[in-house]
C-alpha cells in the first residue's frame, strides 16, 4: 500500500539530507531503535496477542508494520552511505567510513527483511509497496506507546540504581519518538513529543552526570589504594 501522505513529507525531508556519514548513521540509529520496538511487538504476539485486546494476527500484523518502517529507514541510510561514496570531493577516510557503514547496514536489512517475512507468513501477508505499509495500523501510535513503555521500564531502573540500562533505555524511548516526531504534522502533538523529549534528554544528562561522578570516586578511590604502597 501507498505511503499516508502525512510521511511523504518525511521522505523528501530525508532525502534532501546531505550525503554525508553523520547523516547516514543516524538514521541508522533510528533504524535499530524501530527494529527493538519490532522485537517487542513481536514477542508480545508469540505470547498471544499484542496489547489492547489485538489478537495474534493483529499483533504480528502491528511488528510487520514496524519492521517494514525500520527496512524503510535502513535503506535510506544504505543510500546515502552510498551517494556519499560516489559524491566529488569527498576524503578518502569519509568514503572508507561510509563503504564500511553500508556493508553493515546491508547486513542489518537482511536479518530485518527475515524478521518481516516471518511476520508476514503468521499474519497472512499481504501486498508489498515502496514505502513503509500500513499494517496492524498505523505506525505512530505502535512506536509512541512502545516509547513510553521503554522510558517506564528506564525509571524503574534508574531508582534501582542502574544508571547506564536507565540511560541507554531512555535514549531508545527518545530515538523512537524522534521518529514519531518527524512523521507527525499535528500542532499539539509535536508539542507533547517535544515535551517527553526533553524529560528523557533531562534524564540522559543526569545520568551521564552520575555515571561520571562515579567514574572519577572509583578512579580517585584507587589512586588512594596504590599510593599506600605494599603492605610491610
Amino acid at each position: 500500500s501507498a505511503p499516508a501522505p502525512a510521511s511523504s513529507l518525511l521522505y523528501g525531508e530525508l532525502s534532501a539530507l546531505a550525503p554525508d556519514v553523520q547523516c547516514a548513521e543516524y538514521l541508522a540509529t533510528l533504524a535499530v531503535a524501530v527494529i527493538l520496538a519490532g522485537d517487542d511487538l513481536a514477542r508480545d504476539a508469540l505470547a498471544g496477542g499484542g496489547g489492547g485486546g489485538a489478537g495474534p494476527t493483529e499483533a504480528w500484523g502491528s511488528a510487520l508494520c514496524v519492521y517494514l518502517h525500520a527496512l524503510w529507514l535502513l535503506k535510506q541510510a544504505v543510500n546515502g552511505a552510498l551517494r556519499l561514496q560516489d559524491a566529488q570531493g569527498v576524503e578518502a577516510r569519509e568514503r572508507h567510513a561510509a563503504a564500511a557503514l553500508a556493508r553493515e547496514l546491508r547486513e542489518r536489512v537482511r536479518a530485518t527483511l527475515e524478521r518481516a517475512e516471518q511476520c508476514r507468513a503468521r499474519c497472512g501477508g499481504g501486498a508489498e509497496g515502496e514505502g513503509p505499509a500500513s499494517r496492524g495500523g498505523p505506525v505512530e501510535p505502535l512506536l509512541y506507546a512502545r516509547a513510553m513503555a521503554v522510558a517506564r521500564e528506564a525509571a524503574l531502573e534508574e531508582r534501582l540504581g542502574n544508571t547506564a540500562v536507565a540511560r541507554d533505555l531512555y535514549e531508545r524511548a527518545s530515538l523512537l519518538l524522534q521518529y514519531v516526531r518527524l512523521r507527525c504534522r499535528d500542532g499539539h502533538d509535536l508539542e507533547v513529543l517535544a515535551g517527553f523529549e526533553n524529560r528523557f534528554a533531562q534524564r540522559i544528562e543526569v545520568l551521564n552526570a552520575t555515571t561520571s561522578a562515579l567514574g572519577h570516586e572509583r578512579t580517585l578511590g584507587a589512586s588512594a589504594v596504590g599510593g599506600l604502597g605494599a603492605p610491610v
